[in-house]
């Protein structure tokens, strides 16, 4: 029977669906910047395997049964822990977007260097907030920090689980004044992806907190996420029209340079008669 449940289980479905149709049209894309399409490609394949995990955890909540048994645990683990890499992984990408690989520290002698211009502290601090999320969430595997899962394979929330939504709300949050503060570094339409990113699933995870019974905020994810590859891919094309004017230009200065001396020589040949 179609329910709430089963539209949940499908919106998830069709966002990881795009997901993996995204991650595709970046692997077979050889005209995007290198590095740039290795972040997003990493993050619409993580995005995807996150919704459809997710997809199996709601799918086999409650579901008698051992293969239920290992499903609904293993789903659940995942989810989280790439929940925490998602955010990694955004960071990576948005480091990327504003600072080049300027962003990455580079070594001299027994001390990493970067550019002055760039707020180190609060790139690294998303790096550790995030692999400290991640590392939390394999804890909790042991623990049950986060949640429990009962004998009839129901996902129950214990009170550590706000640990979990407030790690990664805090990368948002440096993200978001990374963001605006180096905005000029890229254009309107991307900064309006980039910070879809961040508004989306911080709002829906405020949501989720008081309210629990749809994954909101990896609709959210999803939805940002195609905004993303959109303007990613309006980004690309803008750059090969350029690129194509340019070599249109040059092919015009080249032929113009050859013209030239030939119409002097003419021209002075034909004075020269005269």
């Amino acid at each position: 029977m179609f329910n709430r449940t089963s539209l949940h289980i499908a919106m998830l479905l069709w966002g990881c669906i795009f997901s993996l149709i995204a991650a595709l049209c970046m692997l077979m894309s050889r005209n995007f910047e290198r590095e740039k399409r290795k972040w997003l490609l990493w993050i619409l394949l993580c995005c995807a395997c996150l919704l459809l995990n997710d997809a199996f955890a709601w799918g086999f909540r409650g579901v008698p049964g051992t293969m239920a048994y290992f499903v609904v645990r293993i789903s659940n683990g995942i989810v989280f822990l790439l929940s925490d890499g998602m955010v990694f992984l955004y960071h990576g990408y948005l480091c990327y977007s504003l600072f080049g690989k300027r962003s990455h520290p580079v070594r001299k002698g027994k001390r990493f260097h970067t550019e002055k211009d760039i707020p180190l502290i609060r790139l690294q601090a998303v790096y550790m907030i995030s692999v400290v999320g991640m590392l939390l969430v394999l804890v909790s595997q042991v623990t049950h920090l986060y949640y429990y899962i009962d004998a009839d394979n129901i996902y129950h929330r214990n009170p550590g689980h706000v640990i979990s939504m407030v790690l990664p709300m805090m990368c948002m949050i440096l993200d978001a004044t990374i963001l605006i503060s180096y905005r000029k570094k890229v254009s309107r339409l991307i900064y309006v992806s980039l910070l879809s990113y961040i508004v989306l699933p911080f709002i829906m995870t405020v949501i989720q907190t008081f309210y629990y019974g749809i994954s909101l905020t990896n609709i959210a994810i999803s939805i940002s996420m195609i905004l993303m590859f959109v303007v990613a891919m309006m980004e690309q094309n803008e750059n090969l029209a350029r690129k194509e004017n340019e070599a249109a230009q040059l092919r015009i200065s080249i032929m113009l340079s050859q013209i030239a001396p030939h119409f002097i020589y003419n021209t002075i040949s034909s004075i020269q008669q005269l």
